[in-house]
């Protein structure tokens, strides 16, 4: 028997996303289907695809963002997170099952609603793995950073050696050549994961971060962005599901796995740092470790994990340049083909070292990013993608789906509403933050 068929969770689960059937082809019906990339995963390599792209930035902020926080804030923002993105991914599934052939919101709005929203949505999506770039290109920056910890590595130079390093890996055109390496990846970030536990545990971490700002009514959304940022794999689950055989398991089986390892690992992280750092809690899990061989250790292995989920949003983004442009030679092998998508990728890349650069301010810019971009992907769309597809492609009465259309309204609103105050607090924060001598545009920042 399947795990799923032993766990009354996930039949729990399994009853839901099966729900209107009719709606949904089967494998063999996707089977001619024409594009510029196959349904060839399944929805274990889904799965690892939905964690190499969300836990790696997630696990590394969450803990500051709790002591930011506090303790009751923090945990209701924890507990909180993980069924309301659960059922983003669900409604977004049923969105995809009406439009199969889609593989972007703006795919679905001009499905739904024809190509007004389109353009605005792509930008969205395209905008957000852009920042989400720039976010792991610093990432991989302060990791490269670790492993020369002794070495008077500045920041901006460091940017530039994890751009060398990620070049042979642009070359990944479809998520599910990426798939086998996000699995791999996921086991580097639990070792990294076990290593900072056991310095903290064994009370020789590094807590000498500065004290978080009292916390104030922009703060408090400021930080709930971390919470949302640790989701913000929402907005690629229709490239996701584009890819999948039977995309009718991706509430079911990809996304409930993905859900409860990350809920587990940012609950387990999250509040193991705080609980022993307090209000020294620094920004990423990284750097609980004291320098010395744990250091260089862990910083290779995020240095690999991160530039696996970088992979992810770089291959979403290219190819959505591609296929809006009209470039899909640039999906065709041969030197031409690959040569094409090596110039977008690249260049791509060497905007986000400036990114990384400009803003060395890992958790203000992941809170803005989370802020401006997710919630909208996150909170807001799914709900009105769904009500859209209520609206031209009903489903039958049932108290499922009264429950459903109930609860997307103020799920719309709490994304808006987080969008307005959380965007404003972040660039509050960033300014305030260039500000400083140490995190100005370009700042060294070396470790040694």
């Amino acid at each position: 028997r399947s795990f799923s068929a032993r766990c009354p969770f996930f039949r729990c689960l399994g009853a839901m996303a099966e729900v209107q059937q009719g709606s949904i082809k089967t494998n063999e019906d996707f089977g001619d289907e024409k594009g510029y990339s196959e349904r060839s995963s399944g929805w274990c390599r889904t799965s690892a695809v939905i964690l190499a792209d969300s836990v790696g930035t997630g696990v590394l902020s969450l803990s500051r963002a709790m002591a930011q926080l506090g303790w009751g804030p923090g945990l209701a923002c924890l507990g909180l997170s993980a069924p309301l993105f659960w059922l983003a991914g669900y409604l977004l599934m049923h969105v995809h099952l009406y439009a199969p052939e889609s593989r972007t919101y703006g795919d679905f709005a001009r499905a739904l609603s024809g190509p007004s929203g389109s353009a605005y949505l792509k930008v969205l999506v395209y905008a957000m793995a852009f920042g989400s770039m720039g976010s792991y290109m610093l990432t991989i920056a302060q990791n490269m950073q670790g492993i020369f910890y002794d070495s008077h590595l500045c920041l901006p130079v460091a940017a530039v050696v994890a751009f060398l390093l990620l070049l042979p890996g642009l070359q990944l055109r479809s998520l599910h050549l990426i798939a086998p390496h996000a699995m791999a990846s996921f086991a580097a970030l639990l070792v990294v994961i076990v290593i900072a536990l056991y310095f903290l545990f064994s009370d020789g971490a590094s807590c000498t971060n500065a004290p978080p700002e009292p916390l104030d009514f922009w703060g408090l959304f400021n930080a709930m962005g971390s919470f949302v940022w640790a989701f913000a794999g929402v907005s690629y689950y229709p490239e996701m599901m584009a890819e999948m055989k039977r995309p009718q398991d991706f509430a079911k089986k990809s996304l409930s796995s993905a859900i409860l390892i990350m809920v587990s690992l940012y609950a387990l992280v999250s509040i193991t740092t705080y609980g022993k750092c307090g209000s020294g809690t620094p920004e990423s899990l990284v750097s609980v470790i004291p320098q010395g061989p744990w250091l260089r250790i862990a910083s290779v292995l995020m240095v690999y994990h991160v530039a696996i989920t970088y992979f992810v949003n770089s291959q979403v983004l290219v190819s959505g340049i591609v296929c809006t442009l009209g470039l899909k030679r640039a999906m065709q092998p041969g030197f031409y083909g690959r040569g094409m998508w090596f110039g977008i990728s690249g260049s791509l890349s060497l905007v986000a070292i400036l990114v990384a650069s400009a803003v060395p301010q890992f958790g203000n810019l992941n809170d803005f990013i989370g802020n401006a971009c997710c919630t909208q992907g996150c909170l807001l769309l799914p709900p009105l993608f769904f009500l859209l597809v209520q609206r031209v492609a009903p489903w039958e009465p049932s108290a499922l789906r009264s429950a459903l259309v109930a609860f997307a309204f103020p799920m719309m609103a709490v994304g808006l509403f987080q969008f307005s105050a959380g965007t404003v607090s972040s660039v509050e924060a960033i300014w305030d933050g260039a500000h400083t001598d140490d995190a100005h545009p370009f700042a060294c920042q070396a470790l040694g």
